[in-house]
């Protein structure tokens, strides 16, 4: 079973075969998480290690748009029988400059990094992923490898999610709040304005992170 969560609440996503279809399961599993639980039952009924590693790249790219209880799902592996937390909604990413006032608090934060076991467990994995993944070496072959797909000779994909987006009537319509939107604004605060800035730019993201 997979579960959008807004607010703590969650909507059914997806209903595994032969899973509960009335969300019975995620009203048991955050009744019973927030009843001060043993460290014994969080590793009998929570994917620890995956949320670790979750954890780890929120900080990395500062995702921190899950501060008012949202983006993110939360899923129930039939298999484990435990849960785990899935990102979504990654947009508002790979800058500081958004601060809501929630902050990076989900609710694992409290739940789980309260307790100096799991917390030990969590640096480890952080300073795994920082050492050995999000560095200039690693993240930016990865950030290359990708824009490469994209950004090809000639008509690219680039250009057309530009066209899409960027350049999309819409943007400039009565419907769309302009302090948010417009044409031509994709690349605006770089300093060449480009998709090539942009990749620049989360190249220079990784070390001031780090």
């Amino acid at each position: 079973n997979l579960y959008k969560i807004e607010g703590g609440v969650g909507t059914a996503n997806n209903i595994g075969d032969g899973q509960v279809a009335d969300g019975s399961d995620l009203t048991a599993f955050i009744a019973a998480a927030n009843a001060g639980q043993s460290d014994q039952w969080w590793r009998d009924h929570f994917d620890l290690e995956s949320y670790y590693s979750y954890r780890a790249i929120v900080e990395a790219i500062h995702h921190w748009d899950i501060g008012f209880g949202k983006n993110y799902f939360y899923y129930h592996n039939p298999v484990t029988d435990k849960w785990q937390t899935v990102p979504w909604d990654t947009d508002l990413t790979w800058t500081v400059n958004y601060e809501p006032a929630g902050g990076d608090a989900e609710p694992f934060k409290s739940l789980v990094l309260s307790r100096p076991a799991f917390l030990k467990e969590y640096r480890n994995r952080l300073r795994e992923v920082r050492d050995l993944l999000f560095n200039s070496e690693q993240t930016g072959q990865m950030i290359d490898g990708f824009a490469g797909l994209v950004d090809t000779p000639g008509a690219s994909l680039v250009d057309a999610d530009r066209a899409m987006w960027d350049y999309n009537p819409i943007l400039v319509s009565s419907y769309v709040d302009p302090s948010k939107a417009g044409n031509g604004v994709y690349y605006s605060k770089l300093a060449n304005k480009t998709f090539a800035g942009e990749v620049a730019s989360m190249k220079t993201y990784i070390n001031t992170r780090t």
